[in-house]
């Protein structure tokens, strides 16, 4: 297709990705660099030189924070965020059907939800073995999860190669996907086989990754996905949890095991659970009532 874009035309190939009705579009050339992409949620995003980003055609009456936009206010302000060990908080939406807000380090009664940090390695005497059936949908290779690709297989075992133990071997995935992915948005269907070849993303793409590799090596792994405090609200965020003899939460953009306690779980599972997340945008405010 021929795209104007920056007021050049160029002869560029259109690819689209659809997912339960969601569609994700690119324009790439014959080098396969991207030069216009299309979000789900309505954003643009256009290649430019670095002088005609900043400067060209931008407002300063007019700009928007986009992030911003999809920031849950909160009601007051929480010091040292990455250091949280326990948050009790009042979720105020109209309603928490088709959430897991409740499970693991989440309990939940009524609107209020409290978050405790797991310890890490778990002690021993917790350890509990995961039902069959659990065990097999936490290890198993999805569509968006290639947990069985041999690119995949072969970077996870040497990353953890001569650990000596499933808790080690978090740690280095965990360190491997925070040094080697580059933090930058994207606005493409996460895969960890295309994560694994680009390097590139955001929390999503840092997720479906750690996940990927996790699997690989035989620990059991889910994506999670909600909001996480950071200078003065709380914002969407993904992460993932692994199972040590108890479900621990980690974060593999902020390099967190585990992860800390303003991490709020709304849903778990692959892209397709992460959708009911979008019903809350802009309808979810935070009421903090505890947090040490």
């Amino acid at each position: 297709e021929r795209l104007n874009v920056g007021g050049e035309e160029r002869e560029l190939y259109r690819i689209g990705q659809e997912f339960r009705g969601i569609v994700a579009k690119s324009w790439m050339d014959r080098n396969g660099e991207i030069w216009r992409e299309e979000s789900p949620l309505g954003l643009v995003l256009v290649r430019e030189n670095k002088n005609v980003a900043l400067h060209k055609n931008w407002n300063p009456a007019k700009m928007v924070d986009l992030i911003a936009l999809t920031a849950v206010p909160v009601n007051q302000e929480i010091q040292n965020p990455r250091a949280v060990q326990y948050l009790r908080a009042k979720l105020h939406l109209p309603t928490m059907s088709g959430l897991k807000i409740e499970g693991e380090r989440q309990t939940r009664s009524g609107n209020e939800v409290v978050i405790r940090k797991e310890a890490f390695p778990p002690p021993t005497p917790e350890a509990k073995p995961l039902k069959a059936e659990e065990r097999i949908k936490a290890l198993e290779a999805t569509p968006f999860i290639q947990s069985d690709d041999p690119q995949i297989k072969r970077q996870a075992e040497a990353i953890v190669e001569g650990a000596k133990d499933a808790a080690e071997k978090v740690g280095r995935i965990v360190a491997w996907v925070f040094r080697e992915v580059e933090k930058r948005p994207v606005v493409s269907i996460p895969s960890a086989v295309e994560v694994l070849r680009q390097k590139v993303g955001d929390c999503n793409e840092h997720a479906v990754l750690f996940t990927a590799l996790a699997r690989a090596v035989g620990i059991p792994a889910h994506m999670q996905a909600g909001i996480i405090y950071q200078e003065g609200k709380f914002y969407y965020h993904a992460w993932a949890q692994v199972y040590l003899g108890t479900w621990v939460a980690v974060d593999p953009l902020l390099n967190q095991i585990p992860a800390d306690a303003t991490h709020i779980r709304l849903v778990e599972g692959d892209l397709d659970k992460q959708l009911d997340i979008v019903r809350t945008i802009g309808r979810l405010k935070v009421e903090v009532l505890e947090v040490h």
